[in-house]
């Protein structure tokens, strides 16, 4: 027999805790969320929008929602949606645990289906608006994770849109942390919340002088700001506090902090690199020789008693290609890394760059290479490796998983001051031009590149930047 409250089935449910493990008992603000989609709009259809910290436990709780309604509800349909397949798959398991401790019955139990004796089913996708829908007519719960962070948001609910017409009470959840001020999420936010009542709200709410949980209406839409603050035992936290306990933990930037637990929209609508920092990362630097010719700008001679570091990032490889192929020379000078050198250059073949390149390598020795992998860096790094046959070169493939954590990479050096560029160089243009497209994709702005900073990367990369000695973070 199936408890006859909410709350009281999730006391059947044991989870991990700092005390053991112990029974799901719902917290305040887990108690008013429940409350509001499972019985104040349980005869409604409506949306809900959820901005809110991590590692506060809202998607737990949404997937134990989807789990009671399933089982209280015959032929209840949810789908729960990720930005990858193995995203989806991974919070399936986590429901798949809970659903096997309970001895709960199944018909279907794999990664992707969980279907239920009464016919309730739920389903665990990729976000990507071409396979999401796939074979799905009626939709009652919709749950799409990482919201901010979804790359096609816009398109995915398109998609999702007809199948919760037959539906007269269907709920569409979205959670995720902020993602600057431009993605769709954000756009679908302010139907709801007046953008001065965000700003108003979130700093209320750090200032400890509004409730943490906020819920906002408009119509059949809803709009939640959930902080970390809503745990008690975060606040209690003491020398550490819980923010400074998390950053050391996680190695998060400040402004990483900032938006993935405080709520922040970020200081400018698409850039990435703060132009504080980037400002403050500048220094006089006078090339002691450049050529327009080569594409070569040399900050200092080769220096066989310094440490160097090399990142490079080749271009397509084609005589017409609107890419730049770079380079950079990193010294490091204890926690400092300064620009020995930079090569950029759009024209000439592939051949003629890689000469250059190893010519830059041969020069200044350093202690590691890393060059981008993909396209035609396989072939860049063989002929690399063939002219300099005594210099450590690696490949460095950049995919969509990476290429976040080597932006995160290049933000630290940032806020921590190790990294010192020269003021108004192709590297300080490219960092300020460097924002969050209409996706949410990070990428050179129209008209801009990013070939130098991604090359910069790869040489932080090389240094070893960011390591600690449990091993790498990135």
């Amino acid at each position: 027999m199936l408890p006859d409250t909410f709350p009281e089935f999730c006391q059947h449910i044991k989870i991990k805790s700092l005390e053991g493990i112990q029974p799901f008992t719902l917290l305040d603000w887990q108690q008013r969320f429940s409350d509001l989609i499972l019985t104040e709009l349980a005869q409604q259809k409506a949306s809900i929008s959820v901005m809110k910290s991590r590692q506060v436990g809202n998607t737990l709780l949404v997937l134990v929602m989807e789990l009671w309604l399933s089982l209280i509800i015959p032929q209840h349909t949810s789908l729960v949606l990720h930005l990858t397949y193995t995203d989806a798959w991974n919070l399936c398991r986590r429901l798949r645990k809970l659903i096997k401790q309970m001895n709960i019955p199944m018909v279907t139990d794999s990664l992707s289906l969980l279907e239920f004796s009464n016919g309730s089913t739920i389903y665990f996708r990729s976000a990507d608006p071409e396979t999401c829908g796939r074979g799905l007519e009626n939709v009652d719960f919709l749950h799409i994770e990482e919201q901010g962070h979804q790359p096609h948001l816009k398109e995915t609910l398109e998609v999702i849109s007809p199948m919760r017409t037959w539906s007269p009470y269907s709920k569409l959840v979205l959670i995720g942390t902020p993602n600057g001020k431009q993605p769709h999420y954000y756009d679908l936010l302010r139907q709801v919340i007046p953008e001065n009542t965000i700003t108003q709200t979130v700093e209320g709410i750090r200032a400890g002088v509004i409730d943490p949980y906020q819920v906002f209406k408009s119509d059949r839409k809803y709009a939640i700001l959930l902080n970390w603050r809503t745990i008690q035992r975060f606040r209690e936290e003491i020398e550490p506090t819980f923010l400074e306990r998390v950053q050391a933990e996680e190695n998060l930037t400040d402004i990483g902090i900032l938006t993935e637990y405080e709520l922040e929209f970020s200081e400018s609508e698409s850039a990435v690199f703060s132009p504080v920092l980037v400002r403050s990362a500048e220094i006089d630097q006078t090339p002691v020789r450049q050529s327009i010719h080569t594409g070569e700008v040399w900050y200092q001679e080769p220096d066989q008693a310094a440490a160097y570091y090399v990142g490079g990032d080749p271009n397509a490889g084609s005589l017409t290609s609107g890419d730049a192929a770079a380079l950079i020379v990193l010294r490091q000078d204890g926690d400092t890394y300064k620009i020995a050198y930079i090569y950029r250059k759009k024209s000439g073949t592939s051949a003629a760059h890689v000469s250059r390149w190893a010519d830059a390598i041969q020069a200044f020795s350093p202690l590691e290479t890393r060059i981008e992998s993909n396209n035609t860096g396989l072939t860049w790094i063989e002929q690399l490796a063939a002219l300099c046959p005594t210099q450590a070169i690696e490949a460095s493939k950049t995919t969509e998983s990476t290429r976040p954590q080597l932006i995160t990479l290049l933000t630290l050096a940032l806020e921590r001051g190790h990294l010192k560029v020269p003021v108004n160089s192709h590297i300080s243009r490219e960092l300020l031009s460097f924002v969050v497209n209409a996706n949410g994709k990070p990428e050179a702005a129209q008209g801009s590149n990013d070939d130098v900073i991604f090359a910069l990367m790869h040489a932080l990369k090389a240094a070893n930047y960011g390591q600690s000695n449990e091993g790498s973070w990135v």
